[in-house]
């Protein structure tokens, strides 16, 4: 009865000591061969082929479940991400780009296009990206490429995506021209809305503060300064109110800073007497726009956690090794009997 136990178990562990093993080869699989992808920027307008366009590639947000958020270098912007919209994506381009000019964020690759106006970037693992091109002039005409924010995605499979930047051209005139920032407070459901308190905006002109200046109801939030027509300017509002995400938008000469105004937080108290007893019920209201996800916290592509691999193999190395070795006492109890 004991050597028919034995042999149960010594096959029990041993079984349970090669599944072990196989499940840590595909966990550690699945983990360590994440499929990247790649992207390719078309850039020709009409008959011409841009050479020599630069572009910028940087890495923005993660996707979690079904919506975005902000991580690396740009944690810490306030820009919405839940409208997937044609507008609403590109309000985010604009202004995450705003940011990445702005403070100086360095770019995750950088390139230009070759004499046949093809820039590509490869390698790139899941997650959100953002281009931004660099004024290209020729002769007297200057191109300017729009912003772009694309998503690699984390399906299992090769990614290679083709993208035609949309490009508008200008003829050069060294003129000085009037520039104009607004501010403009709206609700989620884009409702005007009214409030006293200032900020502060700084400008900037190639990159550089050119100036300080200060929006508020005594201005009619809007203010107007004189520039070259051939120099980049931008604009960066300071110190956001923490219940407002920001927009950047703007045309040649107009810029406007959007503000939208989350609803507060609303705590209703409800207090019931009866002769006995007092129920009081406290009732929370609150409107969630973002979850943002610590810089150091590192999201597995596969979906799966990272520690039980070494612990399943682990594992299964004891299991075998017991199984052997219960093996190896009944030959030798075996060779004793026969003695």
């Amino acid at each position: 009865m004991r050597m028919k136990f034995s042999r149960y178990l010594k096959a029990f562990l041993c079984t349970a000591g090669a599944v072990l093993w196989l499940m840590t080869g595909i966990l550690f699989s699945a983990s360590a061969d994440t499929v990247k992808g790649s992207l390719t920027l078309i850039c020709r307008t009409d008959d011409v082929i841009l050479t020599g366009l630069h572009w910028d590639l940087y890495r923005v947000g993660s996707r979690i479940g079904p919506d975005f958020v902000l991580d690396g270098d740009f944690s810490d912007y306030q820009v919405d991400l839940t409208d997937f919209s044609a507008e609403g994506m590109s309000n985010a381009a604009k202004t995450l780009e705003n940011y990445a000019d702005v403070d100086g964020i360095s770019p995750l690759s950088s390139g230009e296009t070759g004499a046949d106006g093809l820039m590509k970037f490869e390698n790139l693992v899941p997650g959100l990206y953002l281009l931004t091109g660099t004024k290209l002039k020729i002769g007297t005409t200057t191109y300017v490429p729009s912003t772009l924010l694309l998503e690699i995605d984390n399906s299992g499979q090769s990614v290679d995506l083709n993208a035609y930047p949309k490009i508008i051209y200008r003829i050069d005139s060294s003129e000085v021209v009037f520039y104009t920032v607004k501010k403009i407070w709206r609700t989620e459901d884009e409702q005007p809305v009214e409030t006293t308190t200032p900020i502060t905006v700084e400008i900037y002109c190639n990159n550089e503060l050119y100036e300080t200046i200060t929006l508020s109801d005594e201005n009619d939030w809007t203010y107007e300064w004189e520039g070259e027509s051939d120099d980049e300017w931008r604009v960066k509002e300071v110190n956001i109110p923490d219940n407002c995400t920001v927009v950047y938008d703007s045309n040649e000469t107009q810029f406007a800073i959007v503000n939208t105004v989350s609803p507060p937080i609303v705590t209703t108290t409800t207090t019931i007497t009866t002769t006995n007893k007092t129920e009081t019920t406290t009732t929370t209201k609150a409107i969630v726009t973002t979850t943002k996800k610590p810089n150091d916290e590192k999201i597995p592509q596969t979906g799966q956690l990272w520690w039980p691999v070494p612990l399943l193999g682990l594992m299964g190395i004891i299991c075998i090794a017991v199984g052997f070795r219960i093996c190896s006492l009944e030959n030798n109890e075996r060779n004793n009997e026969k003695k």
